[in-house]
């Protein structure tokens, strides 16, 4: 309900894409998108019809989400995001790479390349330590939506 509330939420004046984790990243879009009421509307029926995994890839997830614009950092710099919105609901038990400090620290140093800040949303049980890590790293957010 969150993550839907924040699509709807979407001011026009920015591009945006939903990438959703699993055994390897999903993108709704595959590139940034203007916001309009066609690309909430998508991205809403998308959220919606996802089921939460817990064989989630957060390292890989949020590297394809940073490398959207291309993996070069002169392509990020230049189309690339400049916030990531990071909404977890479970703990990543059958990624390739599952430690939290690991995981933390690489999406956080990459994003701080990228000057590209994190605000990690996590709902229900999720890897806290991992998330305010990267968070925190990038200079965004972590916040906690568990009670």
């Amino acid at each position: 309900a969150w993550t839907r509330r924040f699509i709807q939420d979407l001011p026009t004046r920015i591009r945006f894409d939903l990438v959703f984790s699993g055994p390897k990243p999903m993108p709704v879009f595959g590139k940034l998108q203007s916001v309009s009421g066609g690309t909430k509307k998508k991205a809403v029926v998308a959220l919606d019809e996802r089921k939460v995994e817990n064989n989630n890839d957060i390292l890989a997830v949020m590297s394809q989400a940073l490398d959207i614009a291309g993996p070069e950092a002169r392509k990020a710099w230049a189309r690339g995001p400049d916030h990531l919105v990071c909404v977890d609901a479970s703990i990543p038990r059958q990624a390739e790479e599952t430690a939290h400090a690991v995981v933390g620290a690489a999406n956080g140093l990459k994003a701080r390349r990228r000057q590209v800040r994190i605000t990690a949303v996590g709902v229900h049980e999720h890897a806290y330590p991992m998330m305010k890590l990267f968070a925190e790293q990038s200079g965004g957010r972590y916040l906690s939506l568990t009670e």
